[in-house]
Formats: C-alpha cells, structure tokens, sequence
C-alpha cells in the first residue's frame, strides 16, 4: 500500500475571537510544513506563528464582497498550494460576523469597527453617527481579536478588503508600501490613491499601518459586481502580494 504524500502545507482553521454576540472570528492559517512545528490550538492566541501575509475580509457587514472575495482565495490556495510562494499566510474572512449577518456596517453594539482602533487621531462621536467609533478606542471584542492576531502573527503586510471604491488605498511605511500599491493596482487595473479622500480617525490603516508601520493595502472592491468578474480582476494581485518580499523600512 503507498502511503499518500504529504500536502506541502499545514492548513488550520482557528477562532481568534467572538463578536458581541458571541459568533467566533475564524482565521485560516496556511503554513509552508516544512516550517510548521507543531498543531495549533483551535482557539486563542498562544503558539501564533510568525507570517508573511495577512488578509481581512468584513470589516464592515454591509459589505459582503469582501468576504466573498476572501473565501474565494481561500479556495484557490487549497487547490494549489504553489501560489503560497513558500510563504506563511493567514486570512481572516469576516471580522464582524454580527454585521455581516445583519447587513449592517456597525456591530451589534453599532460601532464601526474600522473607527474603533487606538490610534493618535481617534475621536469620538455620537452613536448615531455613520462613523461611530464606540465609547473608547478597542471597545469592541472584534477589534481586540484583530489587534491579537497582529501583535502574535507580526505580519510583513497587511490586506484589507472593502467596498465600494474600486481603488488601492495604502497606509504605512514608503516608498516600499506605495511602490506594492502600485504594483497591485496595475495587475487589477484600479487607481492608486494614497488617501481614501476623507478623514479617517481610529481606522484600521492608521493604527496598523501609520503607528505600527506594517505596509497595508486596503482593496476597495466595486460593490454588487458579480464574485467572478471581481476575482478575475484581482486574484493575480492577491497571488502576487503574498509571493512579494517586503525591503526594510
């Protein structure tokens, strides 16, 4: 009897936190198995890896191509596992599955968890706000469980997908994160814009991009475009981002 081959990865899904209605925030860790040490736990933040690439998906509920976009890549990492590139990769498809459930942008408790970061320019606002970003910056358990998996990961660069823009929006350290937005924006055929045109205060791209100084890219999708004409337009800048060997700072 021959013995089946191994796949070149370890694939593991893992809860890195609840919404606030205790839905779990699952996050699909692709390891290279000849770096892979050991299983991870099913749950928490102990035994992070370190990795290259980190995706999100659903920050906000009332866009659910994002989320879509991201199983999407999910799928295609598993049918060929040469696009990892060698490299450790995580996605995070829904990080606000109350919102999503909900066709709302806000969570359960109505924050806009893309407003909800501590960052320098947080402010608050009022809870009938658009852009509610909650009583204090990380009010929210979602916004904790991004915030875990980033300080245990330690990502290289980061992705972010949202509608409905259709554009590159990138935050952090130049010129080698403006010369990655570039280059994604060329593969997908969107614009390139530094500054998503208003302000932002408490957004995810500040805190991790501006203070942390990790390089990220937020991929504003076209909104309501079918899943196939979307993944054709960007899946090669998807592949490309995660084979992309980021130069120092």
């Amino acid at each position: 009897m021959q013995n089946t081959p191994k796949a070149p990865y370890y694939l593991q899904r893992r809860i890195i936190g609840k919404s606030r209605q205790q839905i779990p925030i699952q996050a699909y860790f692709f390891e290279p198995r000849e770096s892979h040490q050991k299983s991870l736990p099913t749950e928490g933040f102990e035994s992070l890896p370190e990795i290259d690439t980190l995706f999100f998906g659903a920050f906000h509920g009332d866009e659910p191509e994002s989320a879509t976009l991201m199983f999407r890549l999910i799928d295609a990492l598993v049918q060929d596992p040469s696009l990892l590139s060698e490299k450790p990769v995580v996605i995070v498809p829904i990080v606000n599955p109350d919102g999503l459930l909900a066709d709302t942008r806000k969570n359960a408790s109505g924050v806009d968890i893309n407003r909800n970061f501590k960052t320098d320019n947080w402010e608050s606002s009022l809870p009938e706000d658009h852009y509610y970003a909650g009583l204090a910056p990380l009010s929210e358990p979602e916004t904790h469980a991004v915030v875990n998996i980033i300080e245990g990961c330690k990502p290289k660069k980061i992705i972010s997908v949202h509608t409905p823009y259709r554009l590159v929006n990138y935050d952090g350290p130049n010129p080698q994160t403006q010369a990655w937005a570039e280059d994604f924006g060329n593969f997908c055929n969107y614009p390139v814009e530094a500054s998503i045109g208003y302000p932002t205060p408490g957004s995810f791209g500040s805190w991790a991009g501006l203070q942390l100084g990790i390089p990220v890219i937020t991929l504003e999708l076209p909104e309501g475009e079918p899943l196939a004409i979307t993944w054709e337009a960007t899946k090669n800048a998807l592949f490309d981002s995660i084979g992309r060997t980021m130069p120092p700072s």
